[in-house]
């Protein structure tokens, strides 16, 4: 087996005895195994944003991509859904929120939006405000889990996650 430079294995002629064997394919075959997974824990204690606790991991399934905008559930309980500013949330302040599809044993694919310790922040997107832990209009949350085709509005590249 050899490695093929994006975190897999590419095996090819060893696999002759299987494909002998009747379970793969006849000549040429090759299988790509994915070693890494990309699982990912939000932990986030009720308290100063968030309303209640959250600890889950997620398999996330892209690479997270910084988030400005998400058409998500209205908190006034409204069938519509409204288009929302979101930040990620820590130590009272903003940070960047992240979109990422994910893998969850309990809700299959979600497009998984989260952000800081503190969990996210959201605000309607109009009026334009600024952030702020006590204004009423706003709210947090300790993550989202949307449907996995959510129309979303990514950032500016000054919001992307480091990269070590």
């Amino acid at each position: 087996a050899l490695a093929d430079g994006d975190g897999g294995l590419t095996a090819g002629a060893g696999l002759a005895s299987l494909a002998g064997a009747g379970m793969l394919g006849d000549g040429g075959v090759r299988v790509k195994v994915r070693l890494a997974q990309m699982l990912f824990e939000v932990a986030v204690v009720a308290g100063g944003n968030s309303p209640m606790d959250l600890n889950r991991v997620f398999d996330l399934l892209t690479e997270p991509r910084a988030v400005a905008r998400v058409l998500a559930p209205d908190p006034a309980g409204a069938d519509d859904d409204v288009w929302c500013d979101v930040t990620g949330w820590q130590d009272g302040a903003p940070c960047p929120a992240l979109a990422a599809l994910a893998e969850d044993s309990g809700e299959g694919v979600v497009m998984l939006i989260y952000g800081g310790e503190d969990g996210i922040r959201l605000k309607a997107a109009e009026p334009a405000a600024e952030w702020d832990g006590g204004d009423g209009r706003q709210w947090g949350e300790p993550c989202l889990m949307l449907g996995s085709e959510v129309r979303i509005e990514y950032a500016l590249p000054e919001w992307a996650p480091a990269r070590g």
